[in-house]
């Protein structure tokens, strides 16, 4: 009698560990946002001068004197919490455009940062105090990486709080004027009354219910009423 043959239990082969598609499609993805925005090697050495410098004109060309410029360097890296990058520590340098709209800002190299943005802003005052008003902003990050000097040309498109900041400015011509001014700011809405012998001219705070009514540049009557929203006539 023949006896039949026994089978062992067949043991699979090991298994080499391997990381599902989607998975390494994930941290492919993740090693990439890790890596610095511009991949070139920078060509400074820490503490060098680097000049961000340029000008900013209005949409015909024309400079924009009295304008602040602002370069903001920050450390972009990949946050695992946000699966994004963020910006960090962000430290900033300022000045203002000269008479012909030009402007220079010296930054002493730091590998640390790696994100560089120029921000143009016009400063507008209320009765809060000064507030910054951010016309533009671009990213110089590529751009600083290909030495020095770093130049823009700015164009703003739309001037029309610069243009009327400007308009107002010049037209203040008496002491009442330039103190209601420094305590309130530039007024929502101005109305002018041309009389026989004399020129009267309102200003409107309408959220703060107070108007400034003036006899050629003299203050004659604070107006108290309810705050409201500015509306135009």
């Amino acid at each position: 009698m023949t006896s039949s043959p026994t089978r062992s239990a067949a043991v699979a082969p090991p298994r080499s560990w391997r990381i599902p598609r989607i998975g390494l499609v994930s941290l492919l993805l993740v090693a990439a946002a890790v890596q610095p925005a511009a991949a070139a090697r920078s060509p400074y050495a820490q503490g060098d001068e680097v000049l961000f410098t340029g000008v900013v004109t209005n949409s015909e060309g024309l400079p924009l004197p009295s304008l602040q410029v602002t370069l903001e360097a920050s450390r972009a890296a990949f946050n695992i919490r946000r699966l994004g990058r963020v910006r960090e520590n962000a430290t900033k340098l300022a000045t203002i455009t000269d008479e012909h709209g030009e402007f220079s800002l010296p930054w002493r190299w730091d590998d640390y940062y790696n994100r560089f943005d120029l921000i143009v802003a016009v400063s507008v005052r209320s009765s809060e105090g000064e507030q910054l008003v951010e016309l533009q902003r671009i990213d110089l990050s590529r751009r600083t990486n290909q030495g020095s000097p770093v130049v823009s040309a700015i164009q703003l498109a739309d001037t029309e709080l610069v243009e009327s900041r400007r308009q107002f400015l010049a037209a203040l011509d008496s002491d009442d004027e330039r103190k209601v001014y420094e305590q309130a700011g530039q007024p929502e809405r101005m109305d002018t009354v041309t009389f026989p012998s004399y020129e009267e001219v309102t200003w409107w705070y309408f959220r703060h219910g107070r108007a400034y009514r003036f006899h050629d540049g003299t203050l004659r009557q604070v107006i108290p009423f309810a705050p409201v929203e500015p509306f135009t006539p």
